[in-house]
């Protein structure tokens, strides 16, 4: 699936919806402009031709609200708590919606947990990665890291730092200013597992020209570079 492209699934945050306090007499209202705002967001990527999945706006909507409506009933009929009592729970829940869908129109039907698995395993073996703090609108990516061949028995050829080193440090001056320039979308307090400071360039190879470039005002090293995202997606696939 990721051979043909990244998978760029959309996601939302609560507040950009509605910047004030619900009242619970307003929640289903509120909670079903969201789903309207993160449906239409989806569809706008897909028009672009950037997801790597298609489906039209109304499909987007219907699947979130049938997800959701599931799971509310399942919880009914069991005698169980609202399962999203909270504005931040309802978020996920649409996330997990679709993330699930997206990868059903791609090719692969899985369920959400089923996908963080999936997506921490491949990242561990080194054949795909993916990050929510890439310079765009908000969304989870998903892109290959290595050329998988199964005609043939089974071949996996992964990026080596030999071969692709010196084209990611190439790219980082332009990754970084992408980053500069829209700060407002990689969120705060990163993990370090999640960014790199300048100063750990050191031990990539063929940096002196990096290094120069990086003494410019704009980087900083005290401020934490989302770095392997950015550049991972600037080389989302291999060339052919």
């Amino acid at each position: 699936m990721l051979g043909r492209g990244p998978l760029v699934i959309p996601i939302a945050n609560w507040t950009e919806v509605h910047d004030r306090p619900i009242g619970v007499e307003q929640a289903e209202r509120a909670r079903a402009a969201f789903i309207a705002f993160l449906a239409a967001r989806c569809t706008r990527a897909v028009e672009a031709g950037v997801t790597g999945w298609q489906a039209t706006e109304a499909e987007i909507a219907a699947a979130i609200h049938e997800y959701i409506e599931a799971r509310v009933d399942f919880a009914r009929r069991r005698n169980r708590q609202h399962p999203y009592p909270r504005h931040s729970d309802f978020v996920g829940a649409c996330e997990e919606a679709v993330v699930s869908f997206a990868f059903g129109r791609a090719g692969l039907k899985l369920g959400y947990i089923s996908h963080e698995i999936l997506r921490r395993w491949t990242q561990v073996l080194g054949v795909a990665n993916f990050s929510y703090y890439v310079p765009d609108a908000p969304a989870l990516r998903i892109w290959g890291t290595a050329d998988i061949d199964d005609t043939l028995g089974f071949r996996v050829q992964r990026r080596s730092t030999a071969d692709w080193g010196d084209r990611v440090i190439d790219a980082l001056p332009d990754a970084y200013e992408r980053a500069h320039s829209a700060p407002q979308i990689i969120p705060a307090g990163m993990s370090v597992s999640q960014s790199l400071l300048i100063q750990s360039f050191g031990s990539l190879p063929s940096t002196s020209g990096f290094k120069s470039r990086a003494s410019a005002p704009v980087v900083s090293a005290s401020v934490p570079l989302p770095c392997m995202e950015l550049c991972s997606n600037v080389f989302p696939v291999a060339p052919a």
